[in-house]
């Protein structure tokens, strides 16, 4: 019975700890965006996705971050990411 009360603790331990590393890379990344272009943190990711001015694995964090993020606003420039990756190198998961 212990036993498996330790699972189970260690299970949504690590759960939580998911959570909190995933928020402090969404978090990091809006911080960056914003110190950059202003406005709030959808906004800003969007405007580093689509600038010059970042490599690519920045855009990559960026892209990662809105999809974390959810919201709908970013919809249009992930579904024109999408669009615009040639067919071997689009991930068929969905």
């Amino acid at each position: 019975m212990i036993l498996a009360g330790l699972m189970v603790f260690a299970f949504f331990a690590l759960v939580a700890f998911s959570f909190f590393v995933i928020h402090k890379s969404v978090r990091s990344n809006c911080i960056k965006a914003k110190n950059e272009f202003g406005g709030d943190c959808i906004d800003s990711l969007i405007a580093l996705v689509k600038s010059e001015k970042f490599k690519t694995r920045e855009k990559n964090s960026a892209i990662w971050a809105l999809g974390q993020l959810a919201d709908k606003r970013a919809l249009p420039l992930l579904y024109e990411l999408e669009q615009s990756l040639p067919e071997q190198e689009k991930c068929h998961y969905y």
